[in-house]
């Protein structure tokens, strides 16, 4: 799974460099930021978990607009679930950051001498 997530990675960056027109560096950049991010997910299993429901909800909350889309509105109950989806990640970015928090104030700063 780890290599065909990167080779679609690949091409949506690719597919963009070539559609936006703009800087191919900032487009590289990116690449290697989404490669280190693939790594850290694979490493990290916590990372992983997190990332596949990120994936999950994102794929949920895209499909509820295609399908409003496909029939030109979207009903109050597309846009609540949208709304639930974006909430729901909200709250797992919080509480990882409230987590790292935690961990990074029981530590003591390391003195160099």
């Amino acid at each position: 799974m780890g290599a065909q997530h990167s080779t679609r990675l690949h091409s949506l960056v690719v597919v963009d460099a070539g559609a936006g027109g703009g800087d191919g560096h900032t487009h590289l950049l990116c690449l290697a930021e989404l490669m280190s991010y693939e790594e850290a997910c694979r490493l990290d299993p916590e990372l992983e978990t997190f990332n596949s429901m990120l994936q999950q909800r994102i794929g949920r909350a895209i499909s509820t607009l295609i399908d409003g889309v496909q029939v030109r509105s979207l009903s109050l109950d597309s846009l609540r679930e949208i709304t639930g989806c974006l909430l729901e990640m909200n709250q797992e970015v919080v509480k990882i950051i409230l987590d790292c928090k935690s961990a990074t104030c029981g530590r003591t700063p390391s003195s160099s001498t």
